[in-house]
């Protein structure tokens, strides 16, 4: 009874734990030997010994066989989260992994259990395909320049605006002359690319003050390259760890689904309750989208289910290894807690800093690391913020701790997204203004 209560929790539906997988192996291992050592002292024959065995090995086959039934039933019963557009508005960039098309307005619909939950513009494009509403051409005209690199919380759009064309306007009232920002953020980038990026940017642009703005998980992100590719007759978005591998390759898997039927005008009308049988038509060829796109993915990251193999314990493999998750992971990851191991980077530091121009490092919290005025990274990201901030010899100001500005009740999109709404967007701008505002009247920002 012990050995099959242990293997209940290790198998249980919540999630098993190291500790409890090792439990269960050790119990079954004494059992086993305690079972060995019984009829030993007995006398009893071989034979009998290879019974007992026998009679063990085929409990194992029968939990083996119940915990397919299971994984069965949560494969057809399975329900998933995902976002849909109807373009996608990037494109491949060999050098920085991707690049935003001019002109672009960038809605995504949200799927949750086969159901649309909700939709949003996420970002826009101006003409020079930067995620900010001024242009490289009115920026040159401007008293003071600010180039803004980072992810997705940089170039995240709501009700027009993304968090830097709001700061601009602050600047703008708060200094003497005029303030032109332009926004290079990319969303799903780690500081590795950010500081790539702004390398090759300084020089060009020659702005008065750079802000790096990053969030928690940044600092393990690794680089990568997105692309588009046609593929049974659907646009797959693929975000890949290396610039030539991206189709059958494990180290690549779909961002978003791609859809041109599921644009904002069939999302609103769904959402609104005037759903056509056509908009009903086009949701069902989404989800069945996902469901091959889904197999694809485990199919190429070597992870489907085969209820009937005889080459596999699931069993063995769920105790020894945990819950494996049914899709792949989309982030590459330094292989490093340490930046200084990153030969391209410390270059791209060093040449940040010879440049002259001031630079601002920046942490955007969360909610809740603003309630709780502390930052909230696990350790590889902690790791990688102080390694990057001991080699650039200037540490991040930390939003949450030292803007003395009260956080809005809510600043995101949750539960659909946990993206900033205008609220939070607007946070940043008023947080972030009076340390840009100090750095551009200080002389040495104009010398």
């Amino acid at each position: 009874m012990i050995v099959f209560s242990v293997l209940a929790s290790a198998i249980g539906l919540g999630g098993a734990t190291g500790l409890v997988r090792t439990q269960f192996i050790l119990v079954l291992t004494s059992s086993i030997l305690l079972v060995i050592l019984a009829f030993a002292k007995k006398g009893i024959f071989i034979s009998k010994i290879a019974l007992s065995i026998a009679v063990l090995l085929i409990c194992f086959f029968g939990l083996e066989g119940a915990y397919r039934i299971v994984l069965l039933y949560q494969q057809q019963t399975a329900a998933y989260s995902y976002r849909i557009t109807s373009e996608v508005y990037t494109e491949f960039d060999e050098k920085h992994g991707e690049r935003i098309k001019p002109n672009m307005t960038f809605w995504n619909s949200y799927i949750k259990d086969g159901n649309v939950v909700f939709g949003t513009t996420i970002s826009k494009s101006n003409a020079d395909g930067l995620g900010g509403k001024t242009t490289i051409s009115e920026y040159e005209e401007r008293d003071y320049k600010v180039l803004i690199f980072g992810d997705s919380f940089s170039h995240w759009n709501q009700m027009g605006s993304s968090w830097p064309d709001l700061l601009e306007g602050k600047l703008n009232r708060r200094v003497d002359g005029s303030v032109g920002v332009l926004n290079y953020a990319r969303g799903t980038y780690g500081v590795t690319q950010m500081l790539a990026l702004a390398a090759e940017k300084v020089e060009q642009h020659k702005p008065d003050l750079i802000i790096i703005a990053a969030v928690g998980r940044d600092f393990s992100r690794g680089r990568w390259w997105r692309k588009d590719f046609r593929w049974n007759g659907y646009t797959r978005h693929l975000i890949s760890d290396r610039p030539d591998k991206f189709l059958d390759y494990p180290g690549a898997t779909d961002t978003i689904l791609v859809n041109p039927e599921a644009n904002r005008s069939w999302c609103e009308r769904i959402l609104a309750g005037e759903a056509t049988a056509s908009d009903h038509g086009v949701l069902d060829a989404v989800k069945q989208q996902h469901s091959l796109l889904r197999q694809e993915n485990e199919r190429v990251m070597g992870l489907i289910f085969q209820p009937f193999s005889l080459r596999k314990s699931h069993l063995l493999s769920r105790l020894i290894h945990g819950k494996v998750k049914r899709t792949a992971a989309a982030m590459p990851r330094v292989p490093f807690e340490d930046f200084s191991e990153d030969d391209e980077l410390v270059t791209n530091i060093e040449s940040l800093q010879n440049s002259g121009c001031p630079i601002m490092l920046v942490y955007l919290p969360q909610k809740r690391e603003i309630d709780q005025a502390k930052t909230i990274t696990w350790g590889p990201n902690r790791n990688l913020m102080q390694s990057l901030e001991r080699i650039m010899n200037q540490e991040f100001i930390l939003l949450h701790t030292e803007a003395e500005l009260d956080a809005p009740k809510k600043m995101d999109l949750r539960p659909h997204d946990w993206h900033p709404n205008i609220n939070g967007l607007q946070w940043y701008a008023q947080a972030v203004a009076p340390f840009a505002e100090a750095v551009l009247k200080d002389g040495s920002a104009k010398e």
